[in-house]
């Protein structure tokens, strides 16, 4: 299973560095923070490696314009980025409309729409061509879709996207990707139970919120020490959690003179 960090509102680009900087796996742009396509570019720059989640919320624009948004942070990110698309207050026809839309327009691939919501192409000029298509595309060769909210059991059986889980005790995928997200609460007990139970519920990425008034000093010294390796590996050695490492590494072995 894989640790993901949600990223507090304020400062988030410096969490999201740090969190790069000690191997959290991703990192999901608040989606407190407004539109995820304004707040992620600066995570998108402040990070390397590390996966960025962002949260795309259907219902407020065209299902096109969403996804050439994702193809330019993909851009930006070099091939990183995670969209977590929200259903929000559509019902579930309408959002199955929205999300397959969305996926379409980002495989590259020319799209013909007529649907209840939308068309596409619009048909407003007369010479206008009869598809269209987002281009360049995603850097990915596909980008990943995690699709939440009230309509999105539907949505994710209907056209086969990863559903968010935030229950461990419900039924989650039995197989391929299975998002989820908890929150810890500073106590290595009790954080570490959380993080079991979703392993064994089988969630294969944990998305965690950090307790209120945390310190970007944590990730390191909790998430990245404690939480991750016991995420990453079954019966990790608590020994090597628990001590305390020389604080002068020793360099190379003496050299051994040969026998004359």
């Amino acid at each position: 299973m894989r640790i993901h960090l949600q990223l507090p509102v304020d400062d988030a680009a410096t969490w999201a560095a740090e969190a790069d900087r000690v191997g959290v796996h991703g990192v999901l742009v608040s989606p407190a923070a407004g539109l995820g396509a304004i707040s992620a570019p600066p995570v998108a720059l402040a990070t390397r490696d590390a996966r960025v989640i962002v949260p795309v919320v259907l219902g407020e624009e065209h299902p096109v314009t969403l996804a050439e948004e994702l193809v330019v942070l993909d851009a930006l990110s070099g091939g990183r980025i995670v969209a977590l698309v929200d259903t929000a207050g559509l019902d579930a026809e309408a959002a199955l409309e929205d999300a397959a839309l969305l996926r379409h327009a980002l495989s590259g691939r020319p799209i013909r729409h007529r649907g209840a919501r939308w068309t596409v192409p619009a048909g407003i000029a007369e010479d206008a061509p009869d598809a269209v298509i987002v281009t360049p595309g995603p850097v990915q060769l596909e980008l990943p879709l995690w699709v939440t909210g009230a309509a999105a059991s539907e949505v994710g059986a209907s056209i086969g996207l990863a559903v968010l889980a935030e229950d461990a005790q419900a039924d989650l995928a039995p197989r391929g990707v299975q998002p989820a997200c908890a929150a810890l609460n500073g106590d290595l007990e009790t954080d570490r139970a959380t993080v079991l139970a979703w392993m064994a519920a089988g969630a294969t990425h944990l998305v965690l919120a950090l307790p209120d008034g945390a310190a970007p000093a944590m990730l390191g010294d909790y998430l990245a020490r404690y939480l991750i390796p016991e995420a990453a590996m079954v019966d990790f050695p608590r020994l090597m959690a628990e001590t305390t490492p020389p604080p002068v590494w020793p360099g190379s072995l003496p050299a051994v003179e040969s026998a004359p």
